[in-house]
């Protein structure tokens, strides 16, 4: 393969070129490779990022404004696009300019915010969006009660021709309002899912009887956002978006509590937690209740002791067999205070740690006692800081347990 240079140089003030041939194999490890220049598709398509930032000169078709590019012009033109979704009267307080879509709300609002004037004079503006432009009128009219104010200009038989804002349907045009259960409110939260249901018991599950009632197609998530009125099926109120109305229903399904427990005297599993369990032991066992109370019990009796005894119990108190490093991780708090009165130890005798049940020749008796009083009053003690010689302690009696 011959390859030719051509060269420039100069000489003199007079520019030559001298011609260079150069000649090699295929097979020679001295090639030079051949690089493919990639081509920019974005020059080629006119809507590509770069090509919509370049530098023109853009007018707008609605208010002539002029842009410097052709994204700022598009972005500028999308302000202009209005799609009326729907045909409703607006009911405007002139005080507060607060806007209502019933006369009954702005009543309530207006006895509500404004009760120094009476209801008959205040100013009200009605705002309707029926014809083509926004007609806006501003009338002192009286307050009265009108049950239908939202009206909904769409047709059934709509054909293509037609402007969007008659081909659009509204699910709820009567706005009725149905007090359901919450077994209703699933009705927009179902969807045509092919799932063997077999297993469940409801016969509206199965598809038996009432199981076409429940069935719904879902819906995409652009249309529950559309702007409109919604009421919720349970308590009536109103939101702008479907999509709010939904989630709002949800708050009103009631699942059964699944907790259990167990009663003590009749050994009965109970549905709930403690108010049923303590409505049942008021209901049933009232009287075991009152005659375990009234009789003396001899655990709950101070008992009088030698030193000598393992044993020992106090009231509000407890004796406890430690060893030396389980009672250093006892600490004193402001309702449990915790005392070593004895150190026992006989020859040949093991005695077992109640903590960490270890055997040892010699144990302490520590004395547990609980301080009721100690969270009432001034004379409380305020817990003191803990510092880097606590925390290091803590760290040296933990690295002891992990030995043993």
């Amino acid at each position: 393969m011959k390859l030719r240079l051509r060269r420039y140089y100069f000489k003199k003030g007079v520019m030559r070129n001298r011609t260079i041939s150069l000649s090699s194999d295929s097979g020679d490890e001295d090639d030079i490779p051949l690089k493919q220049i990639k081509q920019n598709k974005s020059k080629a398509d006119p809507n590509a990022y770069d090509n919509l930032r370049k530098h023109s000169i853009q007018a707008c078709e609605f208010c002539d404004r002029i842009s410097n590019n052709r994204y700022s012009s598009l972005i500028h033109n999308a302000s202009h696009i209005i799609i009326p979704l729907l045909n409703q009267k607006v009911v405007q307080c002139c005080i507060c300019l607060h806007s209502f879509t019933s006369q009954a709300e702005l009543r309530s609002h207006s006895i509500r915010r404004h009760p120094e004037l009476p209801v008959e004079k205040i100013p009200v503006r009605t705002e309707s969006g029926s014809g083509k432009k926004k007609v806006s009128q501003s009338t002192t009219i009286l307050l009265e009660d009108e049950p239908n104010v939202i009206t909904l200009g769409t047709k059934e038989n709509g054909s293509a021709t037609e402007p969007i804002k008659n081909r659009l349907k509204f699910e709820d045009d009567d706005l009725i309002f149905v007090s359901s259960t919450s077994n209703q409110l699933l009705n927009d939260l179902t969807t045509d899912c092919k799932v063997n249901l077999e297993v469940f018991d409801t016969p509206w599950l199965n598809g038996d009887g009432e199981g076409d009632e429940f069935s719904g197609k879902s819906v995409h998530y652009d249309e529950l956002i559309k702007p409109g009125v919604y009421r919720c099926k349970k308590c009536g109120k109103g939101f702008p978006f479907r999509y709010d109305a939904i989630i709002h229903e949800t708050s009103h399904i009631k699942l059964k509590n699944s907790q259990l427990s167990l009663c003590v005297i009749c050994k009965k599993y109970l549905v709930g937690g403690r108010k049923d369990l303590r409505h049942h032991y008021l209901t049933y066992h009232k009287e075991t209740i009152d005659k375990k109370h009234n009789t003396p019990d001899s655990e709950f009796l101070p008992k009088i002791f030698e030193d000598s005894t393992e044993d020992k119990r106090t009231f509000d108190s407890k004796i406890l067999s430690l060893c030396d490093l389980c009672f250093s991780f006892c600490r004193n708090k402001s309702s449990m205070n915790y005392e070593c009165t004895q150190t026992v130890s006989k020859i040949g005798k093991r005695y077992e740690c109640e903590k960490c049940g270890q055997l040892f020749f010699e144990i302490n008796l520590v004395k547990r006692s609980l301080q009721r009083r100690a969270l009432y009053g001034t004379h409380t003690q305020k817990k003191r800081k803990k510092t880097n010689e606590d925390r290091l302690k803590t760290i040296a009696n933990r690295f002891k347990m992990m030995k043993h």
